[in-house]
């Protein structure tokens, strides 16, 4: 747990500390990253550092549960669009936002979703989880509000309109995140593609693929 010391100090000394920790963690693993450079970059002593922290996996949960809360922010809809695809986008260009927004964050997160040292894997389950299901609250939400601009039967239950979508969109997701897995900061670079295919692939759920 990181000690009432860590609050104490200033508001640009933590920025410093917690921007230099994730920038080295999205370069080298838990393990990998080593004590003396984390704290030669953020500018302390290893003193410090376990004053502040406790131990270098107290520091490095830190980081993450810190940067799950700056990828999790701000997915909020306001109610400003008429079309179904309008508000899908718009989701995925709040998310789109912030990750080019926290590029060391992100490969960051990338690097932890590999982690697999007994020291911090359990934890990083742990911390997942919660950012998983803080995401998709979020996300369902926003397909709520996406769902009912479209011309529904009678007889469908909307709620398991919502989990379909959100399932189909989030499976999506992991095939483009799997093909670029090693270098995933370029699959922004190709996301006008990325949009063209989830509404190809929507398309099909939401219009069907036979005549009746």
């Amino acid at each position: 747990m990181v000690t009432k010391n860590f609050e104490k100090i200033s508001d640009e000394k933590k920025e410093q500390i917690i921007t230099k920790g994730i920038e080295i963690f999205s370069k080298f693993s838990f393990v990998e990253a080593r004590t003396d450079l984390i704290t030669h970059e953020a500018g302390i002593s290893k003193g410090l550092l376990f004053y502040y922290f406790g131990n270098k996996k107290n520091f490095y949960l830190y980081l993450f549960k810190h940067t799950v809360d700056l990828l999790t922010q701000d997915l909020e809809y306001e109610g400003i669009y008429d079309n179904f695809y309008e508000i899908i986008f718009y989701m995925m260009d709040m998310k789109y936002n912030l990750i080019t927004k926290y590029p060391d964050e992100t490969k960051f997160l990338n690097m932890v979703s590999k982690e697999t040292h007994k020291e911090v894997s359990k934890d990083i389950r742990n911390i997942l989880s919660i950012y998983h299901k803080k995401s998709k609250e979020k996300s369902s939400k926003i397909i709520l509000s996406a769902v009912k601009k479209l011309k529904l039967r009678q007889d469908i239950d909307t709620q398991k309109i919502i989990e379909s979508l959100s399932l189909y969109i989030d499976a999506i997701v992991m095939k483009y995140l799997h093909l670029y897995q090693d270098k995933p900061m370029e699959l922004f670079d190709n996301f006008h593609e990325f949009k063209k295919d989830v509404k190809e692939y929507l398309d099909l759920m939401i219009y069907g693929i036979v005549i009746e």
